[in-house]
């Protein structure tokens, strides 16, 4: 098991890969049950976290792309730092930069609480929170807070939650607000807040990577679309079509800043994802059974397994020629010959470049039959 820069590059290709395709699942296959999208999600980043090559791979030798690129990565611009060493300290920058803004965030967040007035015992709005506590069951703490700070009803807060309400909420009817406070408490039980933070963070830690900003945006759109779901479930039509008045005239509101770090009743007025969201309130999706679910999820393990089995290399590596010239001096006089590798394998030497990886059986046919033989580990 081996790490390189090969590996890498492979890596990001095939979890960028993964996590398009579970984009595009979150978006069209309104069938996928949650489990499965969170079980691509794992195995992307797990395939981004994981670049490693296993020696069962089957090698595959690149004549042109990786050589290239291996050039690209080994060009020094600047001084004697290469291209390579240059990315990666713009990827730490960027990383760093964007925890800086996540916890500027954070702290955003800390002042509108502060600043929002909290609803005291017996009021309207603490009495209906508390009706919803006990028909949904919530055993956690949660505050009810009033500010003018925001446009929708958020959720906010992973160890002390807290609900912002908008003051502008105050004039719409009880049931539309029962419906707005059944959203945000079925938040915190399904632990959309939580689940929004780490995204965050892997934004964070990914930020060049368009996929996973992509993944976010889709990921943070299914979470509203399932708490809508499960909020809405035993429902009547009625009962449905004032829930989504409460959208409605939540949309109506001024839009405020978005605080960016809370599970919020209407955050997006993406026009696609509103319409979604009506359509499946009046008319709930019926998910994939779990036999198709399994077999699914299947197919993805598998298909994970297999990105690992070929490994793609370059069939020219001037450092490998290098180290090869400085092991075996005497070696020089010669075109061609071979490097006995320690998994047992061989490489092709000429011109002192690395030109292909050969078996016990290919060395002893024409046209590598008779080369001279050399030890990598032993430099014989």
């Amino acid at each position: 098991m081996t790490i390189s820069v090969f590996s890498v590059i492979m890596s990001i290709l095939c979890s960028s890969v993964i996590l398009f395709i579970t984009s595009l699942l979150i978006t069209h296959a309104k069938r996928v049950r949650w489990g499965s999208i969170l079980l691509l999600c794992i195995l992307g980043f797990v395939r981004l976290l994981l670049p490693v090559d296993f020696d069962f791979g089957k090698v595959i030798h690149s004549w042109s792309m990786y050589p290239t690129l291996q050039r690209i990565a080994e060009w020094k611009p600047i001084g004697g730092w290469t291209l390579a060493r240059l990315l990666i300290g713009i990827w730490g920058l960027g990383s760093g930069i964007c925890f800086l803004v996540f916890l500027n965030r954070i702290a955003y967040l800390k002042i509108v609480i502060r600043r929002a007035v909290s609803v005291p015992e017996g009021e309207r709005l603490k009495s209906l929170l508390q009706q919803v506590i006990d028909t949904l069951e919530y055993r956690g703490n949660v505050r009810i807070v009033v500010t003018a700070e925001v446009s929708t009803a958020m959720s906010v807060g992973i160890i002390s939650p807290v609900i912002l309400v908008p003051k502008e909420m105050l004039a719409f009817q009880d049931e539309e607000i029962l419906g707005i406070l059944k959203h945000e408490i079925t938040h915190y039980l399904r632990g959309d807040v939580g689940k929004q933070w780490a995204l965050f963070v892997l934004t964070c830690i990914f930020w060049w990577n368009p996929a996973v900003h992509y993944l976010k945006r889709c990921i943070v759109d299914m979470l509203e679309l399932e708490c809508d779901a499960r909020v809405c479930q035993g429902m009547t039509d009625e009962e449905r079509l004032v829930y989504l008045e409460g959208i409605q005239h939540t949309l109506k509101g001024e839009p405020k800043k978005n605080i960016g770090l809370g599970m919020g009743f209407v955050t997006s007025h993406n026009a696609r994802i509103l319409e979604r969201r009506y359509r499946e309130a009046l008319n709930p999706v019926k998910r994939y059974s779990n036999t198709v679910t399994a077999l699914l999820a299947v197919i993805c393990i598998l298909a994970f397994a297999a990105s690992y089995t070929v490994i793609i290399q370059p069939i020219i590596v001037p450092e490998d020629g290098e180290e090869v010239a400085e092991e075996h001096p005497d070696a020089e006089v010669e075109d061609r010959f071979l490097l006995r590798l320690p998994n047992g394998t061989y490489m092709l030497i000429s011109d002192m470049k690395w030109k292909a990886y050969l078996t016990e059986e290919e060395i002893h046919r024409p046209p590598y039959e008779g080369l001279t033989v050399y030890d990598k580990e032993k430099g014989e």
